[in-house]
């Protein structure tokens, strides 16, 4: 996998407590030419100490992220591993690439019996799948000191996302 990141942050405190603001991305290339892993997100967290004994602090934190053209490996259809695994290891690939369509009809050759063995080059060229997730997830707490050694502490936390999913999974 190929990879760049990016993060920017700030922050500022004081000694009853303190805040801070990231912003960072990540995009990154899969092994197949068309696949891509992209996400960004915000990140704002705080804690404050109101007292000697009581304090709070929480975060949240949002992401957004787009998969292009995930690697299909859990199934047979449509699946690249699938059918390099069950592929005689006398066949050059470049056969794949040089023969994906059917000069008859167009749509993909089959040089299979196995119908599910899809040519590795044509799911490439035809097949889409991305996936998009929104997701905003969060925790606030209190904590009040009873004693040096002993305290109370509450705790709540969220997280929520939606997810949009696009793909044209052709039979074979």
């Amino acid at each position: 996998m190929q990879e760049g990141a990016k993060t920017h942050t700030l922050e500022a405190g004081s000694d009853k407590g303190g805040m801070y603001v990231s912003l960072w991305g990540v995009e990154n290339k899969g092994i197949r030419p068309n696949n891509t892993f992209n996400r960004e997100g915000i990140n704002v967290g705080f804690t404050q100490n109101l007292t000697d004994k009581f304090s709070f602090q929480g975060n949240v934190n949002y992401t957004n992220e787009l998969n292009t053209n995930p690697p299909n490996i859990a199934n047979q259809d449509n699946s690249i591993p699938t059918t390099l695994m069950a592929l005689s290891n006398t066949m050059p690939l470049s056969v794949f690439n040089d023969h994906k369509y059917n000069p008859a009809t167009g749509i993909e050759y089959i040089y299979s019996r196995f119908m599910n063995r899809t040519n590795p080059y044509w799911v490439m060229a035809e097949q889409c799948h991305n996936i998009k997730r929104d997701r905003i997830f969060g925790n606030i707490s209190a904590k009040y000191n009873i004693l040096s050694w002993l305290y109370v502490q509450g705790r709540f936390g969220q997280d929520y996302w939606s997810r949009d999913e696009d793909v044209n999974n052709f039979p074979t």
